[in-house]
């Protein structure tokens, strides 16, 4: 009985020594206050385990291809639908399934309609929010010194910096913002079309593009030049890497093509209009990410200028047929603004230089136009 009581008496002391270890504090080093604290045995380690901080590398957000498993109801949509006609609606509507309509009816049990059509929707995939604060950071640090090398360039209509999150939707108010994401995707979807030749229902996916982590701008080109958006991806290092420029200078030199091509009528430049955007912006955006990823030490970025044009080859080779080519050009100057300065006054000059007048477009037939595309699955990661 004594024993026992003795035993009591030295478990009471030990948990009070316990108590009182433990709120003990020091202005030196302040105690944990996590469950490691926590004693499961009566002997005391030396250290306690060191509590886990928050990343502070500036730099987490630049990861390789960064694989992610999305949900479809989870992304968020950009822009509205939109619908084919002719040749491209014929071939997209062949290739819906019986599949794709019972999971259509089965999202619209009492919809009213009086046929099934493909549509095209962009859509926008949330990046995780401990990369927020450091990839807008990123970005401001971009465009100050992007403007800062190329003062004439005009500032982007940016009225907003969105990071894009779950629940979100841009189907109708989208223009004049910076979307921050993981990747974006293009799918095709089922929607119904009603007697007023509306569409209607909740969407089906029915195709979907391979490539999906991209940047992007989007303006009204001919129309409404100044209704513009952008879309940065961090999916992946290279894009978030080289999207901000590549968008900028993108937007910029669209609009000078844009009254260059109305001024001089000639229907070879309109075809060719995307591509002669894209090998002069993306040549202006190498030629300036080069230098600035020097100047704050981006890691991992000594071969970037190969990379990048490798990268957009591969991505399309059509459309970004003459990258190389437009760094070249670039290049040829000493600052990035003496050729921006030399597109601004010649865009003509440039498209001979690269060799873009004597090129010739051939047409597409529509399995060519749809060839990127592949057989919606439930749940697919993007690559």
């Amino acid at each position: 009985m004594k024993n026992k009581n003795n035993r009591i008496k030295l478990t009471i002391i030990m948990v009070i020594t316990l108590v009182l270890l433990s709120n003990c504090s020091s202005t030196d080093s302040p105690g944990p206050t996590t469950a490691t604290e926590q004693v499961v045995a009566p002997s005391f380690p030396e250290e306690l385990p060191a509590v886990a901080e928050p990343s502070t590398d500036r730099w987490n957000f630049l990861r390789d291809v960064n694989v992610k498993n999305v949900v479809f109801e989870n992304l968020v949509q950009i822009e509205p639908f939109i619908r084919f006609n002719g040749a491209d609606e014929i071939y997209l509507n062949n290739q819906i399934s019986d599949e794709n309509i019972k999971s259509f009816n089965e999202k619209n049990p009492n919809l009213k309609y009086e046929y099934l059509t493909v549509v095209e929707v962009t859509y926008l995939i949330p990046e995780e929010q401990i990369y927020k604060n450091n990839i807008l950071s990123f970005v401001d640090g971009v465009f100050n010194y992007m403007y800062e090398k190329v003062p004439i360039i005009e500032e982007l209509p940016i009225n907003n910096k969105i990071f894009i999150e779950e629940g979100q939707d841009y189907s109708v108010s989208y223009y004049n913002n910076l979307y921050m994401v993981h990747s974006s995707i293009i799918l095709y979807v089922l929607k119904g079309v009603n007697d007023d030749n509306e569409l209607v229902g909740i969407p089906a996916p029915v195709l979907i593009k391979e490539d999906a982590i991209m940047s992007f701008v989007r303006t009204g080109h001919y129309t409404k030049p100044n209704d513009m958006y952008v879309v940065l991806s961090s999916g992946d290092k290279h894009t978030i890497i080289s999207g901000p420029y590549s968008e900028a200078f993108g937007y910029t030199t669209s609009l000078v093509l844009t009254d260059f091509v109305l001024a001089k009528g000639n229907e070879k430049y309109k075809e060719f209009y995307r591509i002669i955007v894209e090998s002069i912006s993306e040549g202006l955006s190498i030629a300036l990410m080069d230098e600035y990823r020097k100047v704050v030490e981006i890691p991992g970025t000594d071969n970037y200028i190969e990379n990048a044009i490798n990268s957009l080859e591969n991505f399309d080779s059509l459309i970004y047929g003459f990258v190389r080519e437009g760094y070249d050009w670039v290049s040829s100057f000493d600052t990035v603004e003496e050729a921006y300065n030399a597109f601004i006054d010649s865009p003509e000059q440039f498209i001979q230089d690269v060799g873009l007048d004597k090129y010739e477009l051939t047409e597409q037939s529509q399995s060519e136009k749809f060839a990127n595309l592949k057989v919606y699955d439930e749940e697919y990661g993007l690559i």
